[in-house]
């Protein structure tokens, strides 16, 4: 009996290292992927020619990413909590792509100071900034938990 619940802790753990590798991987890959959106895109920005087509595309990364935090919250309830992290950066990544666009519809329009905290430039800055913070953040931590113990 002792060795079987022996086994059955072995096998949990490298379960769980394998899982929280593969999270490792596939967080590296989908912070990777946004950042080099996000620099397509802000060369796009610089061209006069092309800003329409980038505040489209902007929008539609936006609505891609919520509507992958609408899917990653229901199954992160319903299956598995560990998937309630990319709910939180789609949703984050989806309001940074909205503020790309400027001014958020949900916020107030007239007001100065919201206007000019809500320029491309900064925009991108804190895109850049939360992906960066997310890539150390997620090697770290998915590294910690993917240790195997013995």
């Amino acid at each position: 009996m002792a060795n079987q619940n022996k086994t059955k802790k072995t096998t949990n753990n490298y379960s769980n290292s394998y899982k929280h590798g593969n999270y490792m991987m596939i967080s590296t890959m989908l912070a990777m992927c946004t950042l080099l959106v996000l620099m397509l895109l802000s060369t796009a920005f610089k061209s006069a020619n092309s800003i329409n087509m980038a505040f489209s595309v902007s929008k539609i990364i936006s609505l891609v990413f919520f509507a992958a935090f609408i899917i990653m919250g229901i199954l992160s309830f319903k299956k598995d909590k560990s998937l309630l992290e990319y709910c939180i950066y789609s949703f984050i990544m989806s309001m940074g792509f909205l503020s790309l666009c400027g001014t958020p519809f949900f916020l107030p329009m007239n007001v100065k100071w919201i206007n000019s905290l809500f320029t491309t430039r900064y925009a991108q800055a804190g895109i850049t900034a939360v992906n960066v913070i997310y890539i150390v953040w997620t090697l770290v931590y998915h590294g910690i938990k993917s240790e195997k113990k013995k």
